[in-house]
């Protein structure tokens, strides 16, 4: 856990230097993953979601941080408002897969950010 923490610490003072950056946010986002919270973890990427709303992976990329928070309604609510834009897409979103399949989930993530 101590590497985790260190690892937050540090990023946290590159955002205060650099500001919201996608990669600082997944670092922290990893971070807070390796420290079992997966709901701060999930709040990186709603913050970059929020900052830069037409950046459509960042929404994928939560939706799928609350589904592994176990926020299913959450992230649901998420992938129906992705479906929405843009509902050719529902292979790549991927509502119907069983949690926690891994290579489906990093499958769904490849596809959608090509489009996004």
């Amino acid at each position: 856990a101590g590497q985790y923490s260190d690892m937050l610490k540090i990023c946290q003072k590159w955002e205060a230097s650099f500001g919201l950056l996608e990669a600082i946010a997944e670092n922290k986002s990893n971070a807070y993953r390796g420290l079992g919270d997966m709901k701060a973890a999930a709040g990186e990427w709603d913050r970059l979601s929020k900052n830069y709303p037409e950046r459509r992976q960042y929404r994928v990329k939560y939706a799928d941080m609350l589904r592994q928070a176990g926020e299913t309604d959450r992230s649901s609510r998420i992938y129906d408002s992705l479906l929405a834009e843009n509902p050719g897409d529902a292979a790549g979103i991927g509502g119907t897969r069983a949690p926690g399949d891994r290579d489906r989930d990093r499958d769904r993530h490849t596809r959608i950010t090509r489009c996004g």
